[in-house]
This record gives structure tokens, sequence and C-alpha cells, in this order.
């Protein structure tokens, strides 16, 4: 779902709210979070749902950033309120330029297969939906493009970077909902929660 209209997004703020646990992603222009603007946040709860705030971008509507900053800092600094993401340690980077102190990280489905499957070749999002649930998603260079003609993130059409960034939190949350209880009880569950 797009959220980027004022009234979808207290919509969404509703339903969020009453999440003891969410995936959560951002999006950015960058992929080193110093040189990183956020263009937009994803969020999923079930499967096959994922909610998408852009803030940033040159085609189509976006929210106010200041005002979905303000509305999602206290739901994103409740400890009580668990989150999960794939290399969250990111996420948490870039939410922090924005003055969040992202609490309450629950799991990174990330680490939890490098740790679980250290053998396999790839732990990155695409490479997971592929192996879990024979899935292929959208292709970050099918948005951005290679190369000298490559564009950033924040000139996606905000659709089409919807559609991206609301995938991403669905499987991040696909991907929990099957490694949680692989983690649980594991040889490798001490070094996932005290070290990694």
């Amino acid at each position: 779902h797009l959220i980027d209209t004022p009234a979808a997004f207290e919509d969404f703020l509703q339903k969020l709210a009453l999440q003891k646990v969410f995936a959560f992603d951002t999006e950015t222009t960058a992929l080193r979070p110093v040189d990183a603007d956020l263009c937009g946040m994803s969020f999923s709860w079930r499967e096959s749902e994922g909610y998408y705030l852009p803030v940033r971008g040159t085609m189509g509507p976006l929210l106010d950033l200041d005002e979905v900053v303000r509305c999602l800092k206290p739901i994103l600094e409740d400890s009580a309120i668990a989150k999960v993401g794939h290399n969250i340690k990111y996420d948490w980077q870039i939410v922090r330029t924005l003055g969040i102190r992202l609490a309450g990280i629950r799991f990174d489905t990330m680490i939890a297969d490098s740790l679980l499957e250290p053998d396999r070749n790839a732990h990155g999002l695409d490479a997971l939906a592929k192996a879990f649930f024979q899935y292929d998603k959208i292709p970050t260079s099918d948005l951005i493009g290679k190369g000298k003609n490559q564009i950033t993130f924040a000139e996606v059409d905000t659709r089409r970077a919807g559609e991206y960034a609301a995938e991403d939190a669905d499987f991040t949350w696909r991907l929990y909902k099957v490694l949680e209880p692989r983690m649980r009880g594991s040889h490798v569950e001490p070094l996932f929660e005290g070290t990694e």
C-alpha cells in the first residue's frame, strides 16, 4: 500500500499503533548511511501486505517528512514494540540522523540467516526471498538502472518505489516468521542475541 496522503497516513498510524511487532525498512539515496537521505519507510506485520511512506522524491505525491518523524518517533522509540529488519543496523543509522533512537530491535533476518546458514552464498533479501519462497523480488536495478545512467531512489516514481519498498518489508516479515522459530534454541542463538 502506498501511503501518500495525510488521510491515508492517519489510517496507517492507527493500524501501526495496534502492532506489538512489525517489520521495518528504509529506502534512501545511497548505500552508505553517512551519504544517504531518507526517501521513505516501509512496514509490514502480515504476509502479502506492506506499507510505504514516501517523504522524498521527484515523481508523485509525498508525505511531509517532519510530520512523519513526529508521528512515528514515539512508536519507533518504544522498546515494548518489537522491530524486525533485514540489516536493521543500516535503518537504525538512517533514522538516527532524523533524531529517532530506534528501540525494541527484536530480530535481524540477514544476521539470523548468516548464522543459521553460514554456507549460503548470499544473505541479501532478494536471495533469501528466492531461497525460502521461490519468489523473484523486484530488482533494485529495475528502478534505478546501472552504471552511468543510474539514478537515485528519490528519482523513482513513488508508485513504483512503493511496490518495491512494500515488498521489502513484506519479505522481511515473512523471513522473520520462518527464521525466528529456527533461531530459538539453536546453537547459534547465544551468538545472535549476545554478540550480533
